[in-house]
């Protein structure tokens, strides 16, 4: 309830963004670790019937928002939508045959993202030469090992400088990074704006 927004952009047309807590989600879908975060592609493709489905839901949600629902109904809503999205992924996952043992590290590094572990650290893991292991996230996410970790950690940047008056400096230090420029930097190149300014545009 009031994290939903209908935005458009360019000839995208108009979309959905739903925004629900690390905890929420945790609650609602325990069993979905593996899809948590970057998982999921930038654009999960539903079927027509499927697109009724989010749009009923969606309305729902923001129906029961206005009536002033009970926060469980209003859960119950959200936890659907949740099973919706993952049934799509999973749809995608098995359409396109994408490796498991790149599903695997993706869930590793959702684990350990803020101790900067190599790739030789999850290579490890899944038993797999680092190459390999390269060549499979990036055919899975369209994005390399180290990309993969630095979206991660801004991720979860955004979401800390956004909801907690820590310094930058503290923030990085949460996310395993001891040198406050080097973390701009990064933040920075990724979102074209410093921590600071990213800070003040989400008030």
């Amino acid at each position: 309830p009031g994290q939903k927004y209908l935005m458009t952009e360019g000839n995208i047309g108009s979309f959905t963004v739903i925004g629900v807590s690390e905890q929420l989600f945790n609650k609602l879908a325990p069993n979905c670790g593996e899809y948590i975060y970057y998982v999921f592609p930038d654009v999960v493709h539903a079927r027509r019937e499927e697109l009724d489905m989010f749009r009923s839901l969606i309305s729902l949600i923001e129906r029961s928002e206005i009536s002033g629902q009970s926060v469980s109904f209003v859960e119950s809503l959200v936890h659907s939508l949740l099973i919706l999205v993952v049934s799509c992924y999973d749809r995608k996952i098995k359409d396109e045959s994408i490796d498991r043992r790149a599903l695997k590290v993706l869930s590793l590094i959702e684990t350990h993202y803020t101790q900067h572990l190599p790739l030789k650290f999850y290579a490890d893991k899944v038993g797999l030469g680092e190459k390999r292991l390269s060549t499979l996230l990036l055919q899975a996410t369209g994005y390399s090992f180290s990309e993969l970790t630095q979206r991660r950690i801004v991720m979860q940047a955004k979401r800390l400088l956004g909801s907690y008056e820590k310094s930058v400096k503290e923030i990085a230090a949460m996310l395993g990074i001891a040198d406050e420029a080097y973390f701009s930097r990064m933040f920075k190149k990724a979102t074209s704006m410093t921590p600071r300014d990213f800070r003040s545009s989400c008030k």
